[in-house]
């Protein structure tokens, strides 16, 4: 169910926060979302801004923003300009989407496409941990399987596989 980019406003503040926390070594965040200054960021006591949402994901997002960053340096995502889904929040990302109009800077949108892949991996890794958990309590491989897919696609699970995980990972 995963967008390949960044739809919610809410998974973009926790982008940007693991991306300042990558690259300076911070929770500080030092820019607002272009379209909706404020949102998600408090002041900090030191003057600075900070995410209102748990750091567990954020700090967990580390390693994979800086595998990123490290293939997008290879700029691959020129090949594939056409191709690479528009994350809402990058600059005027959502007014673009709306009009099909492709960014002149591809780059941060194509770094958002490959850190969704989190997405992928942590909804696949939670279903499998589940099963293994339920069929250890159950001793039913049959029973373990039906409540995991009942898991997988009947509850949050599944509509949040698609954001930047700021409910599913908590």
């Amino acid at each position: 169910m995963t967008y390949g980019g960044i739809r919610e406003p809410d998974s973009e503040v926790v982008y940007r926060t693991a991306e300042s926390l990558a690259d300076k070594g911070t929770f500080a965040v030092s820019r607002d979302l272009e379209t909706w200054r404020g949102f998600g960021l408090q002041k900090g006591t030191d003057g600075r801004k900070y995410s209102c949402y748990s750091p567990g994901e954020e700090i967990m997002l580390v390693p994979l923003i800086k595998i990123a960053q490290s293939v997008n340096k290879s700029r691959w995502y020129n090949k594939y300009r056409e191709s690479i889904p528009i994350s809402h929040y990058v600059g005027n990302g959502v007014h673009q989407f709306l009009l099909g109009v492709p960014p002149q800077d591809i780059e941060p949108h194509a770094l958002r496409f490959l850190v969704s892949f989190f997405n992928i991996l942590v909804c696949s890794v939670s279903a499998v941990l589940f099963l293994r958990l339920l069929e250890k309590l159950t001793h039913s491989l049959i029973s373990a399987g039906f409540v995991t897919v009942l898991f997988a696609f009947g509850t949050l699970m599944l509509p949040y596989s698609g954001t930047l995980f700021s409910e599913p990972l908590a």
